[in-house]
């Protein structure tokens, strides 16, 4: 068969445009097979936002130990504490980060509740979720010698007398705070009516309950555990979904009282905004790995912590839903100073 010269180049105009259409889907097919593989290939740097020592810290060490342990992580795994402004600093730091994947941050409710109360123009958008970890409820403690014995008696005390309970706090618009807030709403009582004194720790807090000076502290459990064992403190209630081992065996939950409130602080991951989708999967594998580990859930069991690992889509559904239930409770405060996005 003899072809002219108009149709040996229009052959040949295909024949070319097949082989350029073969090149570029090779070449996209392996460049996602590259951009999948995603690893680090430099330093993780781990934002901490708050000081050495403190409850965000130590969840991050216990992350970077069972990295160690278990050798899931070729490249280093720096933790960076950025402490100040109720974790605003660090977040900031974060979000001024290359979103390369190669740097991430603990993430807690304070990502929420500055940006409710107006101490941050930071939002839940401005960041990458990656994974929800756990959530740390909230104790109401006493002292062992408190004319207050049961969670009966301090939910009648509060009803009955809201002012007359001084209660501690690590910070104002804390999840302690809220948790304190939720109570007396369930209990038809208005939350601004709180007596509250601010610490500058949870661990301060319970230094003046143990002193005398005042009457309550709303504090995260595991912060209580040592003075349960002492026998200096007694827990009367607890704002987990159910009673909680260990030392709160016989803790009963608010549900259990009467007053339906299930809040805890939340530990999460999350990267800079704008992260790719093959980081965010290798983080994603990465943390369900952690989460499996035996040396893990002994860090989860050891300080009363509440597993409720969750993806990043999960994650993000959850701090969406976070973002309203708090907004409703700080509101009630007086607290509130965004119009709800």
């Amino acid at each position: 068969m003899r072809f002219d010269m108009h149709e040996r180049n229009l052959l040949t105009k295909i024949f070319s445009s097949l082989i350029f259409a073969s090149l570029l889907m090779l070449w996209t097919q392996l460049t996602w097979a590259a951009e999948s593989a995603w690893h680090p290939s430099k330093a993780i740097e781990v934002v901490v936002p708050g000081g050495a020592g403190g409850g965000i810290d130590s969840s991050a060490r216990a992350i970077q130990r069972v990295i160690q342990e278990k050798k899931l992580l070729d490249a280093p795994f720096t933790i960076v504490n950025k402490p100040g402004g109720s974790a605003s600093v660090g977040l900031t730091y974060l979000s001024q980060l290359p979103s390369d994947g190669h740097h991430i941050a603990m993430g807690s409710g304070a990502l929420l509740t500055n940006h409710i109360t107006g101490r941050s123009t930071l939002h839940t958008s401005d960041f990458t979720p990656l994974v929800q970890l756990f959530s740390e409820s909230i104790s109401f403690a006493v002292r062992a010698d408190s004319p207050i014995k049961s969670g009966r008696d301090l939910l009648a005390r509060l009803k009955a007398d809201p002012g007359s309970v001084r209660v501690g706090l690590p910070s104002v618009a804390s999840t302690n705070h809220i948790a304190c807030a939720l109570v007396l709403k369930s209990l038809g009582v208005d939350p601004k009516t709180l007596k509250t004194v601010i610490f500058n720790s949870s661990a301060a807090g319970l230094t003046a309950l143990l002193g005398g000076h005042i009457e309550l502290v709303a504090s995260p459990a595991a912060n209580t555990i040592a003075h349960i064992q002492a026998g200096t403190l007694r827990v009367v209630a607890i704002s987990s979904e159910k009673r909680l081992g260990g030392a709160f065996a016989k803790v009963p939950t608010l549900k259990e009282l009467g007053s339906n409130v299930v809040i805890g602080a939340f530990r999460s991951a999350i990267g800079p905004k704008g992260m790719s989708r093959e980081a965010v999967a290798y983080w994603e594998r990465l943390f369900s790995s952690i989460v499996q580990t035996t040396e893990w859930q002994d860090y989860l069991t050891k300080q009363s912590l509440e597993n409720n690992f969750m993806t990043s889509k999960e994650s993000t559904i959850f701090l969406s839903n976070q973002y309203k239930e708090l907004y409703e409770a700080l509101s009630d405060l007086g607290l509130a100073k965004v119009s709800m996005p």
